[in-house]
């Protein structure tokens, strides 16, 4: 698995090492399977795409819904095939939770029931209170899950209270107990801030120019 910050060269990276070590390559970006987004995500060019076989890039509409637990569903059916052929699943993005989700054993909803998997009384109060008393409220049942998620973070806050009311366990103590699907190694890619605004500005320059 290759993470790290957006322009920070891991696209680059995974296209000289692939086929040094007979890998394929997963995009562990969550926008790089929109057809339609190609500006700001970083996608493959055709002719890396013929160079080093991918998955999960220009799979999906944007006016489909999707969600983790279909790229979840999705990159392991790649892994697997990758796996079968007696090659290297390289796992490369930014979207860490999309990786961790493929990586470990999270658990997630029902396909198409992300929209729906929110508790409605949570939500009914935030719009009543607002994210701060909604975070609060977090505070007082789960601190420790609390202190990882920022009071301004409503969705992330809204989905622990969720899991809290509809389990009866702590939100903390479930995190906990994540197992890895996979003995991944993970390599994360850093570099000069400088340099990689440097990237990025280029990048934008080039698929403007497009």
């Amino acid at each position: 698995v290759l993470i790290g910050t957006t322009g920070i060269g891991k696209n680059d990276l995974a296209l000289k090492l692939a086929p040094k070590i007979n890998a394929e390559i997963i995009s562990g970006d969550s926008m790089q399977i929109y057809q339609e987004v190609s500006i700001g995500t970083a996608k493959p060019t055709a002719e890396e795409l013929r160079q080093v076989k991918h998955y999960l890039v220009n799979q999906r509409s944007i006016f489909e819904e999707y969600s983790v637990k279909d790229f979840v569903a999705e990159g392991t059916k790649a892994v697997n095939q990758i796996v079968a052929k007696g090659s290297i699943p390289l796992v490369v993005g930014g979207t860490g939770f999309y990786i961790n989700a493929l990586v470990n054993k999270l658990q997630l909803g029902e396909p198409g029931d992300y929209q729906t998997s929110v508790d409605p009384k949570w939500e009914k109060y935030l719009k009543e209170n607002g994210a701060e008393k909604l975070w609060q409220l977090l505070n007082e049942k789960d601190p420790d899950a609390a202190k990882k998620i920022a009071p301004q973070n409503s969705r992330r806050t809204l989905r622990a209270l969720t899991v809290i009311s509809r389990t009866g366990k702590l939100f903390s103590q479930q995190q906990a107990k994540i197992s890895p699907r996979y003995d991944a190694l993970i390599i994360g890619l850093n570099s000069d801030r400088e340099e990689v605004y440097q990237r990025i500005n280029k990048r934008v320059d080039k698929m403007m120019a497009a």
